[in-house]
């Protein structure tokens, strides 16, 4: 895809009328608004099948399951580097299958999907904060490394991995906000960016409890991150403010049921007790 198109298609910080998405947040909200839908598990999780409830019905963690048992039967290593990096061409392999199919379909040329050269677009405002919110909170959690592992805390993986999780989220959730001439943005916005909002929301609770924790027990400096942090959710209010309320209690419902994927529902796995325990 040329550049000049790519510009086009991705979201500018400004949305319908020229406004930004503060000024946007409360114009947006329909006298009628679509239903919000929680959909399959795997749009809306942290990828944590290991303690998920939902795994039954996620396509995704039978697709995985059935992709390690295939790596078992070739006498293979499903957790080495090399099953992960075939498993990774074989997936970009078919996804670009299907784009081709499906441009050419819509009649776009494969020559359109070139670079032409010309600078690629500028990130917009809310993903610009998420990466400096990544970047603190690596800062602390790669700090405690120069330290004897008896006096490490846990879990610093942990928290790294859910903020880039954090990061690629709100660059997901913040293009149907903020987009001017998208017909499917409202469509996008509830069946979509809803539900992985409160991902991110859940997701950022947990980690600054992780990043607090290790920062006092390392005396860290806490500043950078609180900064960031803050920067960060006055970036995401006018996003949250949207948010219709009934997508909280559509949640609160499906947690209280155990019916949410990870972080919402958290089940050990070596525990016989938990009926829903993956395998």
């Amino acid at each position: 895809m040329t550049a000049k198109r790519m510009a086009k298609a991705a979201p500018s910080g400004r949305g319908p009328a020229g406004k930004t998405p503060k000024a946007v947040a409360g114009s947006l909200v329909r006298a009628a608004e679509p239903a919000v839908e929680f959909g399959s598990p795997f749009n809306w999780c942290d990828s944590r099948c290991d303690r998920c409830a939902v795994t039954a019905d996620c396509t995704v963690h039978a697709y995985s399951a059935r992709l390690r048992e295939g790596h078992i039967l070739r006498g293979e290593d499903p957790d080495s580097m090399s099953s992960a990096l075939q498993e990774t061409e074989d997936a970009l392999l078919s996804a670009m299958a299907q784009l081709t199919q499906m441009a050419t379909k819509a009649g776009i040329s494969p020559e359109e999907f070139e670079d032409d050269g010309s600078p690629a677009p500028e990130p917009v405002h809310i993903s610009r904060e998420a990466w400096r919110y990544l970047e603190a909170v690596l800062v602390v959690v790669r700090g405690p490394r120069k330290a004897p592992p008896a006096t490490r805390p846990e879990p610093l993986g942990e928290a790294g991995a859910a903020a880039c999780l954090i990061s690629a989220k709100i660059a997901r959730v913040e293009m149907p906000a903020v987009a001017a001439d998208d017909e499917d943005a409202d469509a996008i916005w509830y069946a979509d960016s809803v539900p992985n909002l409160l991902l991110v929301e859940s997701l950022e609770a947990q980690v600054s409890r992780i990043v607090s924790r290790v920062a006092a027990a390392n005396s860290l400096p806490l500043e950078p991150f609180t900064c960031a942090r803050a920067a960060l959710h006055r970036s995401l209010r006018p996003l949250f403010d949207r948010m219709p309320d009934r997508a909280r209690e559509e949640l609160r419902l499906r947690i209280a049921a155990r019916r949410a994927p990870s972080p919402f529902v958290v089940l050990d796995p070596l525990d016989p007790r938990q009926p829903d325990a993956p395998n």
